[in-house]
């Protein structure tokens, strides 16, 4: 799964890593994250059959809501931030439908 952030418009100063590690640890906690995330934001991933991304906030929230019904924990193995890029390595443990379990690393860009 790979994800393009705009948190906030190129004018404004903001710090990234701050603003990178607060996202990442509301989606974890499935809560507290969407306050972050601006307007305009845009998402690439999530469903590999479409490659348009997600356009806007309310969208992105949707994916998120999804997604999150697959995971019970995720935690950062590993974080880069570079200006206005961030690159995750991420860990989930996933629960499916069919009651199956499983851990899996998924690199967010």
């Amino acid at each position: 799964m790979q994800r393009a952030v705009s948190l906030l418009p190129a004018s404004m100063k903001y710090d990234y890593k701050r603003a990178s590690r607060n996202v990442l640890q509301g989606i974890g906690a499935k809560k507290g994250w969407e306050s972050v995330i601006s307007d305009d934001f845009k998402f690439v991933g999530g469903d590999m059959t479409k490659t348009d991304p997600v356009l806007g906030k309310s969208a992105y929230i949707e994916v998120i809501k999804r997604f999150g019904s697959l995971f019970k924990a995720m935690r950062v193995k590993e974080m880069i931030v570079e200006g206005d890029r961030a690159f995750v390595r991420a860990n989930y443990d996933y629960v499916f439908p069919n009651r199956r379990s499983m851990s899996g690393d998924v690199a967010e860009l």
